[in-house]
């Protein structure tokens, strides 16, 4: 007869499982660590959020959350120069589509930009500002008839046309819309319907801000200065 002899090991310590335990917690907390986005030297903080940079207060003025990087194009200005995407680098532009045989909205909309150049020139002359007139009939629109009409409003300005293609494709890049409207009883035959938007373009050439009808020379040219100092920040 075999005689059964007592189990006499001792059963497992709560501080066995415990010594388990802390040699476990670098590998968990290490895992942690990359789930949640990384290894991190020892000490270092998640980097706060940037602020947003304010917005200046405007009258009228649009501006856009973040300026919109225009695509090349190619026009052709009023003295016979190529007038593409780099001419609007380098300084902020005004541009305003329309066309010369335009009965009020466009040689109104000049005319309130130039009182704008004038407020400009006298308080902010260091910063070099441009004024465009994009015309959207280059059938009509030749150079010479920009050179007579586009420098009347002021001499520093300056006036485009080009291929009806890429006018349509420049004017689609900035969200400007006109059609042709045929006008029978017209000694000009036909009008074009443009829109009155002014758009304001940053020395990257990226639109910026735009201003819609009807305009208010004084409000715009203190917006204009808004804009260019919250930029140079």
């Amino acid at each position: 007869m075999k005689t059964m002899t007592a189990n006499t090991a001792a059963p497992a310590r709560p501080g066995a499982y415990l010594w388990l335990l802390a040699a476990l917690l670098p590998a968990i907390a290490l895992g942690l660590a990359y789930a949640l986005g990384g290894p991190r030297e020892a000490g270092e903080r998640a980097a706060p959020a940037a602020a947003a940079a304010p917005q200046p207060a405007l009258g009228q003025a649009t501006l856009l959350p973040s300026p919109k990087a225009l695509a090349p194009f190619s026009l052709t200005d009023h003295h016979g120069t190529p007038f593409t995407l780099d001419a609007l680098r380098g300084r902020w532009s005004l541009l305003a589509f329309g066309y010369t045989h335009c009965p009020d909205v466009c040689p109104t909309a000049l005319a309130n930009l130039a009182q704008v150049r004038h407020l400009l020139a006298a308080e902010d002359p260091d910063t070099p500002y441009r004024t465009v007139f994009i015309s959207v009939d280059p059938g009509r629109d030749t150079a010479e008839r920009l050179t007579a009409y586009v420098p009347y409003f002021h001499e520093s300005f300056l006036g485009a046309t080009g291929a009806p293609a890429a006018l349509r494709a420049l004017a689609g890049q900035v969200g400007i819309r006109y059609e042709r409207v045929e006008a029978p009883g017209s000694a000009m035959g036909y009008l074009v319907d443009p829109s009155a938007a002014i758009l304001l373009t940053n020395p990257r050439g990226g639109l910026h801000a735009l201003y819609g009808a009807p305009h208010a020379p004084r409000i715009m040219a203190t917006d204009i200065q808004a804009i260019v100092r919250a930029g140079a920040r």
